[in-house]
Order: structure tokens, then sequence, then C-alpha cells
């Protein structure tokens, strides 16, 4: 990186992997706005055709994405680990409610039946 400055590679992967960090804590706006920035900087000093330039699309792409299928499921919701999940087993809002539900009941009952065996 010394000697290559700006046009070096290993710089714009550092700024992909800080870009993925920033999206798997659902702060999508933020995420965006690095991605686009670091673009641009890839463009001018790679060129628009470079690996890397390439890559930071995709991830633009896939952040539309997510964040598409997160607002989708968000509303009225505040869990963001839960609603990930739903998200990748493909429930809807209503679902997520009622498996949520079930797991707690059932963390629940099993607390209570370990409490009540060691009486």
């Amino acid at each position: 990186m010394a000697q290559n400055g700006q046009k070096s590679r290993t710089l714009y992967e550092s700024a992909i992997n800080k870009g993925q960090a920033i999206r798997d804590q659902f702060k999508y706006p933020e995420a965006r706005k690095h991605y686009r920035e670091w673009l641009k900087l890839c463009d001018k000093n790679l060129g628009p055709d470079s690996e890397e330039s390439c890559e930071m699309r995709r991830r633009l792409v896939d952040l539309d994405k997510r964040e598409k299928k997160w607002k989708m499921v968000s509303p009225g919701s505040d869990g963001p680990a839960l609603l990930e999940f739903a998200t990748w087993v493909g429930l809807s809002r209503f679902n997520t409610l009622i498996t949520a539900c079930v797991l707690i009941v059932a963390v629940a009952a099993s607390g209570s039946f370990l409490w009540i065996s060691a009486i």
C-alpha cells in the first residue's frame, strides 16, 4: 500500500469489507454512502472496469435488495436479529410474530420444567 498509494487494491478491498460490516449492522444508508464514496475513488484510480469497482457495484445492488426485504419485514418490529432470520427463512411479518411467540413459550416452558424438577 505504501508503494501504490491510492492505486493499491488492498485499500479498496478493505473499503469493501468495511461496507459489508456496516451493512451487516443494518445501517443501509450509511453503507450506501460508504460504497458510493469509495466507488468514485476506485473508478478514478483503478478504472471503472476494475475488479474492485465491479465488486462495489455488485455490493450496492445487493444492499438495495436487502434493504427492500428489511423494509417489507420490519414495520412495527424491533428485533433486527429475528427479522433478519425471518427474511432468510422467508417468513411474513405475521408468521415472524407467531414464530417468536412459540419460541418464547418453548424457552419459558423448558426453564419452568428444569426449575420444577430441581425441587
